[in-house]
């Protein structure tokens, strides 16, 4: 199929670039990653976002991208990774407030708190109309992420996701480059 392209000279990886209705990007930054105004400036013109917002990713978690803890829904509404141990839980609440600062609905849904499992994210899900493909990790936690989606009126299909997070992605990491 012949997609129209458009060449960039920013890459985003996996799913570290999330858009809602109204043209707004989402990114998130690790501390150490370094944006400078003009880069902003730049990556604003070539994407076509009105504005880019910058979420505080998950402490220590290895790729830092804004799929791995939140999901843009229509409607103004967002689902968030929720977390009850520090420092995951401040960041997910600094970025609770960002959200609801811009006028959207936050639902949260409950992910694991384990150091070197914080990746193994329910919103790094497909949406393809009203179908949700979410993944599952054989976690006590895979039937609450299920009952949000389907309690959003989503037709749910879970996907056994345990082999490909190892590799640091999951749904919406390894579909991100189909237009």
């Amino acid at each position: 199929m012949d997609f129209p392209r458009k060449k960039i000279e920013f890459y985003f990886d996996g799913g570290n670039l999330l858009v809602d209705e109204q043209g707004i990007c989402y990114t998130a930054l690790k501390d150490e990653d370094d944006v400078l105004p003009e880069v902003r400036r730049s990556l604003l013109q070539q994407i076509n976002c009105k504005d880019i917002v910058f979420m505080k990713p998950i402490p220590q978690e290895r790729t830092g991208h804004v799929d791995t803890f939140m999901k843009i829904l229509p409607g103004q509404r967002a689902l968030l990774a929720r977390y009850s141990t520090s420092p995951f839980k401040e960041a997910m609440e600094e970025n609770k407030k960002l959200l609801q600062g811009r006028g959207f609905q936050v639902i949260e849904i409950e992910h694991l708190d384990e150091k070197d499992k914080t990746h193994w994210s329910y919103l790094n899900s497909v949406i393809v109309g009203q179908n949700a493909f979410v993944p599952q990790y054989g976690l006590e936690q895979d039937k609450s992420a299920v009952r949000v989606f389907q309690d959003l009126g989503f037709i749910v299909h879970p996907i056994g996701a345990e082999q490909i997070i190892n590799l640091r992605g999951s749904l919406h990491c390894i579909t991100n480059f189909i237009y």
